[in-house]
């Protein structure tokens, strides 16, 4: 259970991301969508014979619904290896549906809080997978470093 909910901690947009919203100005992201690779890690508990931590990757596609919401679709994955060498290895993919309440939308720093549910798979290597329901909730931040002269394009860390 302690492996689920650190993969729904880091799965949260925004702890670790770069987004690029399709926007010209803030005021103007409303309607428009947006890219979000990730990158972050994960940290297992101790009582599986797995490597203490690995990478987490991922990737979501969002729409600004309107000034304060944002709405978008998670999907994120860790391939945990076995510790010793030779144990099994723990896959985790998951995939949300998140709601953004986003604050501050006409800045170049827009604070949000997030929730959302979906699915984690568990791939215990070999055999024995499980698909379960997840939640997930969080912090985070859009800052606009970049911005086309012609504000038809942006890029957001």
């Amino acid at each position: 259970m302690k492996v689920l909910t650190a993969l729904c901690a880091l799965a949260a947009p925004g702890l670790c991301v770069l987004a690029a919203p399709g926007a010209a100005l803030a005021a103007d992201e409303v309607g428009h969508w947006y890219f979000t690779p990730q990158i972050g890690g994960i940290s297992v508990d101790n009582d599986r014979p797995l490597q203490d931590k690995d990478w987490l990757y991922g990737l979501a596609i969002g729409k600004h619904v309107n000034q304060g919401l944002s709405i978008e679709l998670n999907l994120n994955g860790s391939r945990i290896n076995g510790a010793p060498a030779g144990s099994p290895n723990l896959s985790l993919y998951g995939a949300g549906l998140n709601l953004l309440g986003v604050m501050n939308r006409d800045g170049n720093v827009n604070p949000y809080i997030t929730v959302g549910m979906g699915a984690v798979q568990n791939d215990r290597s070999p055999g024995r997978n499980a698909t379960d329901f997840m939640t997930e909730a969080g912090l985070g931040m859009f800052m606009k470093t970049w911005q086309s002269s012609d504000g038809s394009r942006s890029f957001a860390l």
